[in-house]
């Protein structure tokens, strides 16, 4: 019986785990009258790019896996040798979301952090 309740404890442990890391783990969505432009994930990031339908402005929706917080930026896109790289500004620093993964650019344009698309 003993053996039992061991069990049963670890299943409902492995349960809460996996509703918080999905939880945490869900990429960012347009918001309503927005299409998906552009969407990726990384170890720590999902990205959502989003296009207004009426005036066809761009937004960068993002969230940090680690702790779900978000960030809803104005967006640009430009073209690249990578291919179109779609971009949000906050505080100087670059968010760069490429088909094939994300980049943060500092203030000034040193590369703080490069991560592949999953």
């Amino acid at each position: 019986m003993k053996t039992r309740l061991v069990a049963a404890g670890l299943v409902a442990a492995a349960a809460t785990l996996t509703i918080g890391t999905g939880t945490a783990a869900a990429r960012p969505t347009c918001d309503a009258g927005q299409a998906l432009i552009r969407g990726i994930d990384t170890a720590s990031s999902g990205i959502a790019i989003c296009q207004y339908q009426g005036d066809g402005r761009l937004r960068y929706h993002g969230m940090a896996k680690s702790n779900g917080n978000t960030i809803d930026l104005p967006a640009y896109s430009r073209s690249t040798p990578r291919g179109t790289v779609y971009y949000a500004i906050n505080n100087g620093y670059e968010y760069d979301v490429y088909a094939d993964g994300l980049t943060i650019l500092a203030p000034g344009g040193a590369v703080m952090s490069s991560e592949p698309a999953l």
